[in-house]
């Protein structure tokens, strides 16, 4: 489809790019969008590279040498007025400078698409020799120093909307404001504020709303808001990487605030902020990847969920049910992951065992893993005093400490908080082993 459009407006007198660009159009707004671009993919940065590359060929850099200032001042008036053109767009729409500064910027560079206009009006003599080289160089000089550009655009932005002269140009654009407005009459007390309203926030709103637990939400997409607030929703524009904004919104008296956004900077910052208006707060934070928790933790996140890591606990809970294993079992072991701060995966704590549920080998007999709590009764006891065996009849066939992981340990290895045992046994045995390790001393 994309080549017969293409030849069909080469033969209506226009250029072979422009067809194809139609074409993107028009597939892209079918039902077979998703199917088009998961096999125009593993192309895309073939593509890319070839086409900036030949860009690159085109342009003869010793123009920059030979026409520095007209390059310059052609560059500086380019970005600019395509970011006065960005920019008054975004606050066309009542959107605040803040937005506005970050979407002028990444805009202010020249568009691939000028590249086909400049070659249409070279081959009809309209734009050739040194003027269309010049062109060259400042589209060139445009896209390399946007991703620059852009990298800085959020803190002058932030400092764009706190100019003073700004809040009196624009009083009804700014953030501060339209949160005011919104939330001039909010009164609430021990709540939650949810950062970022897309799946994770929408859901974690709807479960606190019919828990009745009090909530707000912040976002920056403004139909998003709109839309939603219409719906009698506590949801309102703002940056939670801005003091004023969660001030706004009461952090000093919220109990949970709740980070649900992919971006890893605004959240970073978004923690750092809220625990420095609110040490009391209790943080939870979205990420992707574990290898973040650490620093995460370190600008005062209390809870840090990693995508990829919760995706390994659904897996193995998921295959564990295919085997039939018990609920509360499969429960367990997920909470025993969480609570270990996700060491068990990330430092493979458990020994490597037999599979148990190869088929026809120790297939009645099954393999659990406990901690050892400071308050438990087995915390100071070697295993041969805990008479595990002999009140139960489970064997513990491994232990871990520090991250060493030991098969077999004597019946004179005294047990320590923090310790992980491997216990080994039928279902009901592992059950009362696992009730008399987890009770606590006062009750036993």
């Amino acid at each position: 489809m994309c080549l017969g459009i293409a030849w069909l407006t080469s033969l209506g007198g226009l250029s072979l790019a422009l067809g194809a660009f139609i074409a993107g159009l028009v597939i892209s707004e079918s039902e077979y969008s998703h199917q088009a671009t998961a096999e125009v993919l593993p192309f895309r940065d073939s593509f890319n590279s070839l086409f900036f590359v030949s860009i690159g060929i085109l342009m003869d850099w010793r123009i920059l040498l030979q026409y520095p200032g007209a390059v310059t001042g052609l560059l500086l008036l380019v970005l600019l007025i395509k970011f006065v053109a960005g920019a008054g767009a975004v606050l066309a729409v009542s959107l605040p400078p803040r937005s506005a500064v970050m979407a002028g910027i990444a805009l202010a560079q020249v568009g691939e698409f000028s590249f086909i206009l400049a070659q249409v009006g070279q081959e009809n003599g309209l734009l050739s020799g040194s003027p269309y080289q010049i062109f060259l160089a400042v589209s060139v000089c445009s896209m390399i120093i946007t991703p620059l550009l852009m990298q800085v655009s959020p803190h002058l932005a932030r400092h764009v909307e706190a100019i003073q002269r700004v809040r009196r140009w624009l009083p009804g654009h700014t953030t501060a404001h339209v949160l005011e407005t919104e939330g001039r009459h909010l009164r609430i007390k021990d709540h939650v504020i949810i950062v970022g309203y897309g799946l994770n926030g929408r859901n974690l709103a709807r479960v606190l709303g019919e828990t009745e637990v009090p909530y707000v939400v912040l976002d920056l997409d403004g139909d998003t808001v709109r839309r939603e607030g219409q719906h009698g929703l506590p949801l309102y524009y703002g940056d939670a990487t801005n003091p004023n904004i969660l001030r706004h919104v009461k952090i000093e008296d919220a109990r949970v605030l709740v980070v649900a956004i992919p971006d890893p900077f605004t959240a970073r910052r978004a923690v750092q902020i809220a625990r420095g208006l609110n040490p009391k707060i209790h943080i939870v934070v979205r990420t992707r990847y574990l290898r973040e928790l650490e620093e995460l933790h370190q600008l005062g996140a209390d809870d840090v969920v990693p995508e990829e890591f919760e995706t390994s606990i659904e897996i193995f809970a998921l295959v564990l049910r295919t085997y039939n294993m018990p609920h509360d079992l499969v429960m367990r072991k997920a909470e025993q992951v969480r609570r270990e701060g996700y060491a068990l995966l990330r430092r493979s704590e458990l020994p490597e065992l037999a599979h148990h549920l190869r088929g026809g080998t120790l297939k009645d007999v099954e393999v659990e893993t406990c901690r050892i709590e400071e308050d438990s009764p087995a915390a100071g006891k070697t295993i041969e005093q805990l008479a595990l065996r002999e009140q139960t009849g489970t064997s513990i066939i491994a232990w871990t400490r520090g991250g060493v992981t030991e098969s077999n340990p004597p019946a004179k290895t005294k047990l320590l908080a923090g310790d992980i045992v491997v216990l080994l046994g039928t279902r009901e045995q592992i059950r009362r082993a696992m009730a008399f390790i987890l009770s606590r001393k006062a009750e036993t």
